[in-house]
Parts: C-alpha cells; structure tokens; sequence
C-alpha cells in the first residue's frame, strides 16, 4: 500500500468563547506543518472547553491508527 500524497489542504477553525473573544485561523498548504498546526489548534480549543481528556483519548486512537496504517504499507 503506498501512502497518498496531499497535494493541497485548506482547514479553518472558528469559534467564540462564553467571554466573548472570538478567533478564526486558517491553516492551508501542502505540507504536514499546516495540518498538525490545525489538529493542535482544535485540541486546544477542545482543552479549553473542559474536554481535555477526550482531546488525548482522540490522539491516542489516531496514533493506533497511524501504526496500523503503516504496518500495512
């Protein structure tokens, strides 16, 4: 199984919090920065809105999944 090249990714998080501060990041190109950077700022939202736990319990799953994909390769 070859891995699949990205060729371009366009991810945009948006939210507002109870306090009124509000934030709007896009994160695109075609390297793996820009998509982390994305994955980051979504767990950082999720940590701040008290489901942190969820948050590590979500990376964990894609990490098996990542090594399953890869020992299939």
């Amino acid at each position: 199984m070859t891995i699949p090249t990205i060729k371009n990714c366009r991810i945009v998080v948006t939210y507002e919090a109870g306090s009124g501060y509000t934030s709007q990041q896009t994160f695109a190109g075609d390297g793996h920065a820009d998509m982390l950077a994305a994955f980051r700022e979504m767990g950082r939202i999720l940590s701040i809105a008290g489901h942190g736990v969820a948050v590590l319990e979500t990376a964990a799953e894609v990490k098996s999944a990542i090594e399953r994909d890869i020992g299939r390769s």
